[in-house]
């Protein structure tokens, strides 16, 4: 059976957190900065913006052709995109929008460079037709990538996986770097929820769902979690994250990557560098504490 979903309305304001991003609240990715929680929308219109550190940007807009957002300190809101996001440049917030319903390598790509952007808040989906030979992307981070923040997200039903970084990269040494995915639910993409191919790191995986994945034949396995074998792989941290219903939860065989799978409630393939729980994560936690100055161990709280 072929499985279209719909294009639901756009996601009800609200959604937003009422703390801004900060060091402590989502840890593990240098650089941390704030963003402002609302101002006056100064652009109905994809395209390039240039807002200043106290003066950003806002834009809304709603469109069914491709949309294609570049420059610096923008605040893309409260919008609706039937076709694909396309994201440029640095200091750039996607928050509280629907981002669906295409037929594109990915609905969101993080092009190549960008950096401190955060995705916040969001409902990807319905990429592509299920079941089908052809990868669409909820979210690509192409080579080049760092700072990026994929947060509170609900990514559905994309005919390859959820989140995927770098295929077009592998080999390149160019991987993304200091991404930080968090409270996102996935599930019912045809391949993974997340795919990690080449990236520098770290990366820091926490406080996820995701559910529903299985073997449609073409590509893939139903692996919820694909640490894969592809290019040069750095630092992983995942911890706390919350596998259902899948063919396999997490499956990190023949990576190159150091990655840690600390307190997971799901079963961990092998071939990863650490899987603990309970006491005997408590080695790991001290390390990532000592190396990056926040409590990994602790990072769900914000969702209470």
């Amino acid at each position: 059976m072929i499985a279209l979903a719909s294009c639901a309305t756009a996601p009800e304001l609200g959604l937003i957190p009422d703390r801004p991003v900060v060091r402590g609240i989502y840890p593990g990715v240098p650089f941390p900065f704030e963003f402002p929680q609302s101002g006056e929308t100064s652009g109905q219109s994809c395209g390039e913006y240039h807002g200043t550190p106290e003066q950003w940007v806002f834009v809304t807009v709603e469109t069914s052709e491709r949309c294609q957002l570049a420059g610096s300190y923008i605040v893309f809101e409260n919008s609706k995109v039937t076709h694909r996001l396309n994201i440029s440049g640095h200091h750039i917030v996607v928050r509280n929008s629907e981002i669906c319903c295409g037929s594109a390598g990915a609905l969101v790509s993080v092009r190549t460079g960008s950096n401190n952007v955060v995705i916040v808040g969001n409902e990807i989906h319905s990429n592509g037709i299920i079941p089908s030979k052809t990868d669409r992307h909820g979210i690509r981070l192409d080579g080049g990538t760092y700072d990026v923040w994929i947060l509170d997200n609900h990514v559905h039903h994309n005919s390859g996986d959820g989140i995927q970084f770098c295929h077009g990269c592998v080999g390149n040494g160019n991987g993304p770097a200091n991404v930080y995915i968090s409270g996102n639910e996935f599930h019912e993409d045809e391949e993974n929820a997340i795919d990690l191919k080449e990236f520098q790191g770290p990366v820091v995986v926490t406080c996820n769902k995701m559910h529903g994945y299985k073997d449609w034949g073409f590509s893939g396995h139903g692996e919820a979690f694909r640490v894969n074998d592809e290019g040069s792989q750095g630092e992983l941290w995942s911890a706390h994250n919350v596998y259902r219903s899948n063919a396999y939860d997490v499956m990190p065989f023949k990576s190159a990557a150091v990655s840690h799978f600390l307190d997971e409630d799901g079963r961990v393939g092998r071939g990863a560098t650490a899987v603990q729980s309970g006491n005997s994560a408590l080695t790991y936690y001290q390390q990532f504490e000592q190396r990056y100055g926040v409590l990994l161990r602790d990072a769900c709280d914000q969702y209470g």
